[in-house]
């Protein structure tokens, strides 16, 4: 119950801050900007080392941190985003940094993993008829095709500036296309799919955004044609996938167990292990929500989604360039219906602190700048 109510404050407070509602000063934005900062670079920092040396992290206090830590991440990047974008330039921008470095990092890892480099020895090998679905430094295929639209979205916001950035972009929309196309994940697909017809809508008002949507619709056909096998993967769904029927057998019983716990199901709560393990999670990022923490914060993280939602639509019907991020949410919000980001920090970080910085953006063209100098 504790959890529950915890994680419906921390929606709250976010929530809040979308609605700019909550307006702290400067001086307060950073010192609470810099500590959520802290909290999410330490959960990753001691997830990444679990990966090279999970001996060293398993025997000392770091589990025991990351464990207690893990479950805020998402939360917390969204709230360091959202202060850092409104109110603290200099976190702004070391943040850009740090998340750009991330970003491309994991991309080109993941590109190299599909080349046959392994960075890290996982005790899970993700194959489809003898294809090793590549996710380089990340946990799962999943993740990466999650990161790789943010990287499609980044790519498609550099592309329309000039110079440098405009070729930088070009190519960055490309590469996270074809990252996105070769984990073979279905969840990323269809949030690209949908981020892409919606993105037709909003080439309307800015013409240059037909070339990087022509990138991205020509870099996703010829890996098609390249590697058909993700089509068959695609088409494998309807024939008893086990991953797809996995969610079917999980979804209807969602109902029941908010029903029956309405604080979220915890290890002291459930009857039997197997029901423990069974609503560990349900692979749908908002329903592990309610699962986990209840009705309340299960209502209020959908709050929080319609609005990045209904923002990121105002932001292409008025043909604001913030509708090129918002694209991002689109993808990203329908992508982890299918997925749960939770295990890992890197994935989880980048795509809340991106729905952080949305969530910053002012919609209203005549509205005062909410953005102040440090």
């Amino acid at each position: 119950m504790i959890e529950s109510f915890l994680m419906a404050g921390a929606l709250g407070v976010a929530l809040l801050r979308a609605w700019g509602l909550l307006e702290p000063t400067p001086r307060e934005s950073r010192l609470l900007a810099w500590g959520l900062t802290l909290l999410v670079g330490t959960t990753a920092t001691i997830a990444v080392w679990g990966m090279w040396n999970p001996e060293f992290v398993l025997r000392t206090s770091l589990w025991a941190v990351y464990n207690a830590l893990y479950q805020w991440t998402w939360v917390a990047a969204f709230l360091m985003t959202n202060l850092s974008m409104a109110l603290a330039g200099s976190l702004r921008r070391f943040q850009a940094v740090i998340g750009g470095t991330a970003l491309a990092s994991a991309l080109v890892a993941t590109l190299l993993h599909a080349a046959g480099v392994r960075f890290i020895d996982y005790p899970l090998v993700y194959s489809f008829r003898g294809y090793y679905r590549p996710h380089g430094i990340l946990t799962t295929p999943l993740e990466a095709g999650l990161v790789g639209l943010l990287g499609w979205a980044w790519g498609l916001a550099w592309s329309l500036q000039s110079g440098w950035r405009r070729i930088g972009g070009l190519f960055l929309t490309g590469l996270s296309t074809g990252v996105v196309y070769l984990t073979f994940s279905r969840s990323a697909w269809v949030g690209l799919g949908v981020a892409l017809l919606v993105g037709l809508l909003f080439a309307r008002a800015h013409k240059a955004l037909w070339i990087p949507l022509l990138v991205t619709l020509v870099i996703f056909l010829f890996s098609a044609i390249g590697l058909p096998l993700g089509w068959q993967r695609g088409v494998y769904a309807a024939q008893d996938d086990p991953s797809v029927q996995n969610r079917l057998e999980l979804w209807p019983q969602f109902p029941h167990h908010l029903i029956r716990y309405p604080f979220g199901v915890s290890e002291e709560s459930a009857d039997t292990m197997e029901q423990s393990m069974a609503v560990g999670s349900m692979v749908n990022f908002y329903l592990d929500i309610g699962v986990q923490y209840g009705v309340l914060p299960f209502v209020l993280q959908l709050w929080l989604v319609g609005i990045l939602l209904k923002r990121a639509w105002a932001f292409i019907l008025q043909g604001q360039m913030a509708g090129v991020w918002g694209l991002g949410v689109i993808a990203s919000a329908i992508c982890v219906i299918f997925m749960n980001p939770w295990g890992d920090s890197l994935a989880t970080a980048l795509w809340s602190g991106f729905w952080g910085m949305v969530s910053a953006m002012e919609v209203k063209p005549d509205a005062p700048a909410r953005l102040h100098a440090d």
